[in-house]
């Protein structure tokens, strides 16, 4: 059975601030990486639970590492087969903490 990917305002947001930066520093590249990032967390709509690895410290969240320097954070709901991406960010922006806002 297939999931439903969601992604969070905030996990949305933080890709648009990913288009903006590298529309300054790397407008060649923006759109393609941009959406390199989203293709990949769509293909968590298939075995969601076999793709990302655990975070040690948020057993409940996994990461998808995209491109080695993009990192997206998301939820597996098993109740009714959604992921919810909750953060995208690049790999130099630090520790992930599920509850930031």
């Amino acid at each position: 059975m297939k999931y439903q990917v969601r992604w969070l305002k905030l996990a949305a947001e933080e890709l648009q601030n990913i288009r903006e930066y590298l529309d300054r520093e790397a407008p060649y590249q923006a759109q393609e990486v941009v959406r390199f990032i989203y293709d990949n967390a769509m293909t968590l709509t298939s075995f969601p639970n076999g793709r990302g690895q655990r975070e040690p410290d948020w057993p409940e969240y996994r990461r998808l590492v995209v491109l080695k320097t993009y990192k997206v954070f998301y939820k597996v709901i098993e109740s009714n087969k959604t992921v919810e991406i909750c953060h995208t960010r690049h790999t130099s922006q630090g520790y992930f903490n599920p509850y930031e806002d």
